[in-house]
C-alpha cells in the first residue's frame, strides 16, 4: 500500500533521512521509533508531502506527487503533534474542517461528526473553544478531524500520528491506540505512528521501523526489533523484559 524506496532529505548538507526504504500494508498498524533526533517526524513529514525529499514514495502505486491533492486528502492524513489555532473555534468546528475534501449533504455532515466524536471521547465538549481545551483534550479532536477526513477514502486510507498519546492520560492513551488499531485491523487502515513508550509498541504494533540519525536500523515484530541489546545500543538503557501472568511481555 505505501511503498518507500531510498528516501533522502539533506537540507543545507545536514542529512535527516539516508535512504529510507520501507513498505506498510493495509491492516497493519506500523510503528515508527528511535532516539531523539533519529529522524522519525521528518519522515512522517516526508510521507505526507510536507517536505520534498528525494527518492520514491508511492500510495497504491502511485507517486505521490502525482496525487490529485483532493483525491490524497481523501486517503492521507496526518495527526501532528500539536494543532494550534488562531481563531476561536469550537471543538465541532475544529472537527468539521475535516469536511472539506468531502462530498455530503448537511445531514450526512451532521451524523459523521457526531459519529467520530463519540468515538474519540470528546462529544462531551463539542460546543468548548478549541483553545480553552487541554492538551490531550485537543489531540482528540484532531483526531475526530482527521478520521472524519478519510471518511470517504475509496481504498483502505493511510492514518499518520505523530506522538498520539504524547498528552494523554493512562486510560486516553490506551482508548486512542485501541481504536486506531481496530481501524487497522476492521477497516483496513494502515496506520503508521511515532510513538516513545516502547511497551506501547509492544502491545500495538504489528511490525516497527527501528530510525537513528536518518537511517533504518531494524525494521521486524516488535518482539524483534526490541532487543535488549537493540535498547542499549540506541537509547543507552538496559531494559529487561517481564512476561505478565496474562502473557504481555513489558520491558522495565
Amino acid at each position: 500500500m505505501l511503498q518507500l524506496d531510498r528516501v533522502s532529505f539533506t537540507p543545507q548538507g545536514k542529512t535527516l533521512l539516508d535512504e529510507v526504504s520501507l513498505s506498510v500494508n493495509a491492516g497493519e498498524m506500523y510503528g515508527l521509533l528511535g532516539p531523539n533526533g533519529a529522524g522519525k517526524t521528518t519522515l512522517l513529514k516526508a510521507i505526507s508531502g510536507d517536505i520534498k525529499a528525494s527518492g520514491s514514495i508511492q500510495l497504491y502505486g502511485k507517486e505521490l506527487a502525482a496525487w490529485d491533492r483532493r483525491e490524497l486528502a481523501k486517503h492521507l492524513a496526518v495527526l501532528p503533534q500539536a494543532s494550534q489555532l488562531a481563531f476561536p473555534f469550537s471543538a465541532r468546528e475544529v472537527v468539521a474542517l475535516g469536511l472539506t475534501p468531502l462530498t455530503l449533504s448537511r445531514e450526512q455532515a451532521k451524523a459523521l461528526i457526531d459519529e467520530k466524536m463519540h468515538a474519540t471521547d470528546c462529544h462531551g465538549f463539542a460546543d468548548h473553544a478549541y483553545p480553552s481545551l487541554s492538551g490531550g483534550e485537543r489531540q482528540r479532536v484532531q483526531l475526530a478531524r482527521v478520521l472524519l477526513q478519510l471518511s470517504q477514502a475509496s481504498h483502505p486510507p493511510l492514518l499518520l500520528l505523530d506522538e498520539p498519546t504524547s498528552a494523554q492520560d493512562l486510560g486516553h492513551q490506551h482508548n486512542l491506540l485501541t481504536l486506531v488499531q481496530q481501524l487497522a485491523k476492521s477497516e483496513g487502515f494502515a496506520v503508521v505512528a511515532i510513538l516513545h513508550d516502547l511497551n506501547q509498541v509492544l502491545r500495538y504494533c504489528d511490525r516497527c521501523c527501528l530510525l537513528d540519525r536518518g537511517q533504518v536500523c531494524a525494521i521486524d515484530s516488535p518482539m524483534e526489533v526490541l532487543s535488549d541489546e537493540r535498547i542499549k545500543q540506541h537509547w543507552q538503557y538496559q531494559s529487561q523484559r517481564v512476561v505478565l501472568e496474562s502473557g504481555q511481555v513489558v520491558l522495565v
